[in-house]
Parts: C-alpha cells; structure tokens; sequence
C-alpha cells in the first residue's frame, strides 16, 4: 500500500518507473508466453497504478481483461471493485454512481469469499462495509435492468451501437461497466458549473465541440474498417502504381481522420482547463503535455495550482499527458512505449505524407525488409492494420480524457461551493438539450 503521507504526490519518479516497466512487460513478445498467473498479476498491478494516479477509466479494462484471462484471479476482482468504489464517488449523476457502488459491491463481496492475504482482505472488507453504509436501505437489492434499452432504429444502427459498446467508446461511464445496452448513448457532459452571468454558458458549449468531434471521428474509424466495395468517390481517380502496395481509398482516409480528430482533443482540452482553471497561460503557449509545468517547463516543477490540488480525475489528466511525446526539453520522454511514433504519424498527417500499405510486396521475406527495400523519403510507412490498431487505442484515450475533464470539473466545482462565501448570490440557469432532428 502507497504511503499517505505521498498520495497526493502528483509527480513520483519511482512510480513512473514502475508503470513503463509494467507496460514493457505487458506489451513485450514474451507476454503470452508467460503463466497465465503472472499475465493476471501484470494486468491488476497496472490497474491498480492507474487507478492510483486517477487514470481510473483505463483502470478497469486491465482489470477486466485479467478476469476474463482468469475468472478466479480474486485480486483482479477485489481490486476492481475498490476502483469501481473509487469511480462512483468521482460521478456526478447518481443513478450513474449507485450502479458502480452496486457492481463494486458485488466484486468486493465475491473477492471476500475466497482465500487473500491478510491486509487484502481487511482493505476489501472495509470497502464493502463503506458501500453499505452509504446506500439507502435497500439499495443493493434493487434491480436494474441494464439490457432493456434499444440500440437504434435500425440494424445498421444497432450493429454501430453493439461495436462501441463492445470497444468501450461510448461517452457514457455506464460503458465502464461493460457492453450493456443502458450504456449505448453518449450522455456525458458537464456538470453544473458557477461561471459569471456575462459569460454564457461557455463550458457546455465547448464540451459540446469536443464531444461532437469524438463521436464524430469515432464514427469516421468505424466506416473506414468497415467499407466494403470501393466508395463511388474512389472511382476514376487516376493514381500510379509506386510498387509498394499503397492503400487509397475513402475508408483510408476516414481512418487518418479519425486518427487526426482524436490526437486534436488533447490540445483543446488543455485550452479548456487553461480558461476554466484560470492559468493566464497564453493560448500560443497552451499544449496538453507541457501546460502543467511552470512557464510550460519541466525543469522549473510542476504549477502551484496543481501542487496544492487534491482533484482525482484532473491528476488522471496529468498522468495521461505523460503517454504523449512533445519535441521539447523535458518531454523527450513518455510512459507510452509508442508516444514518439504516434507523435510522428500525426505530425506527418498534418504536415507532411503518411503511407500506408496494405501488404508487403514480394521479394521482400519480412514486413521490415518490406518497409525499407523501397524507402521514400518523403513519407513514413506504416501497415495498415497496425494503424488502424493505433488509431483505436488513441480514440479511446481520448474518450478517457474527456470523462477525466468531465469528472475533474464536477470535483473543481465541488471544492468551490465549499470555498464560496454564503453571501454570494448564484442563479440557476437550465440550459434544454439539443434536438436529433435539427442535427442537420
């Protein structure tokens, strides 16, 4: 167990170590080699890591895949339950919370009845005893009924919705749970916000882009591994031969765009939290992996403003910044094995030329020796399905740091209300949703 005494530590250089070499392990060629004990006991500790640092969306997918490699792995269980706990108290809507408090419960309890270590057991037990005492009576005896809610008004549309659930791409924390139905639409936003009566409601607004152009380059990713028969666009495009099996296509594009469109959230996120939090960084100066640092330098430690903070989902955040790389002095370096290569496709998609190929040709016996026999220097190459692999992974980062901005908002606006004097004078502003229809 961490000391407390460093639990609100947001920089810990031991820590980092530990998280890169757990993910070395986990993504290393002798993985799956290895007994399915240790596979287990890699996935839960690099859970219970990002659960530590409040990367706790991501959390429970290595929970989940540690249990579903081993059903009976009690620490992935109990685990996963503490996190779930841990979750639920970060959530602003209720409903939403007493599910996870529900589930969590269920884990601590199936996790209690097998044999653990003496420290384990007291910790889930406590855990447990918390949940009960917090829910009205009654409470974990009610059921829900998490399947009884439609997908679409088609089978196209269900198919879609099956495949987010399924991936866990909903901006829904319900989806955390796993691939339930209830969870099939994106319901996440901001919570109530206190903002100045001169300044609209200019948080919902923002959110609102963000989440339109995650969702959006969400659906991009799906029709573009998903096309079947060349998109009548493709059509009569003359285009050369270069002998390199090249992919072109409208469904190759609609992949690069999805890519582009995720790795573009994290920038605006940080211009967000720049205005939100009131940092007075300047907008030229405002990137999502070095804004947390004084005068956006490492060297110089982390800003004040997150020294003192105790904001779980907003150190999530943080932590997530270190899986980017950043041409910088200081941020060189990342926790993500693949950040610089990452870095470097999206600089090329934006910039410069990113090839992607759909096989290696012939003559060539390796996909390396494939890659470089016909080098272009104008371009880097990548396989196809390997980045349709990333951009995946990407998509759901991203969908992780918008719950992570939602939940630290709803913890800001937490610690504000305690803080705010009683005389101060606030006024509710209901703000209605947006119609499907007039999304035209």
């Amino acid at each position: 167990e961490r000391g407390k005494d460093r639990a609100w530590e947001w920089e810990q250089k031991e820590f980092e170590e530990e998280v890169i070499h757990l993910r070395r392990a986990l993504h290393g060629e002798g993985f799956h080699e290895l007994p399915i004990q240790r596979r287990c006991q890699i996935l839960t500790n690099l859970a219970n890591a990002y659960s530590w640092v409040g990367r706790f969306v991501e959390a429970v997918e290595y929970w989940d895949s540690a249990i579903t490699a081993m059903p009976s792995f009690v620490m992935a269980v109990g685990n996963r339950g503490y996190g779930r706990l841990h979750y639920a108290r970060a959530l602003y809507d209720q409903g939403h919370a007493w599910l996870f408090l529900k589930y969590a419960h269920d884990d601590l309890g199936i996790s209690l009845s097998r044999d653990l270590q003496e420290d384990a057991r007291a910790s889930f037990d406590r855990s447990k005893k918390w949940i009960e005492s917090v829910l009205p009576e009654g409470a974990l005896g009610k059921e829900c009924d998490m399947q009884a809610f439609a997908l679409g008004g088609s089978e196209e549309e269900s198919r879609y919705r099956r495949w987010c659930l399924e991936n866990r791409l909903f901006l829904n924390p319900l989806n955390d749970l796993g691939p339930y139905p209830i969870a099939g639409r994106d319901v996440l936003t901001t919570p109530d916000v206190v903002d100045a009566i001169s300044a609209g409601p200019r948080y919902p607004a923002y959110f609102n882009q963000m989440k339109q152009e995650f969702v959006s380059a969400r659906d991009l990713y799906y029709e573009g591994i998903h096309a079947g028969l060349p998109h009548f666009s493709d059509r009569e495009v003359l285009l050369y031969n270069t002998l390199d099996y090249p992919a072109y296509s409208l469904a190759v594009e609609k992949v690069k765009l999805a890519f582009r469109a995720s790795y573009s959230l994290f920038d605006k996120i940080a211009y967000f939290l720049n205005h939100y939090l009131v940092l007075s960084i300047p907008e030229k100066n405002v990137k999502f992996r070095t804004f947390w640092y004084a005068s956006g330098s490492k060297a110089k430690g982390l800003r004040a403003d997150f020294l003192r903070s105790k904001n779980w989902a907003l150190r999530g955040l943080f932590w997530l910044s270190k899986d980017l790389y950043e041409d910088e002095p200081g941020f060189k370096e990342s926790i993500a094995p693949d950040a610089r290569e990452l870095a470097d496709m999206r600089n090329h998609l934006e910039h410069k030329y990113l090839k992607l190929h759909e096989d290696y040709w012939s003559g060539a016996s390796s996909a390396t020796e494939a890659l470089h026999s016909l080098a272009d220097n104008l371009a880097i190459s990548v396989y196809r399905r390997e980045f349709e692999a990333k951009t995946l992974r990407l998509i759901k980062i991203a969908r992780a740091a918008l719950i992570y901005l939602s939940l630290a908002i709803h913890g800001e606006e937490r610690r504000r209300d305690r803080e705010r004097r009683p005389d101060n004078i606030l006024l509710r502003t209901p703000l209605d949703t947006w119609d499907d229809d007039w999304k035209v």
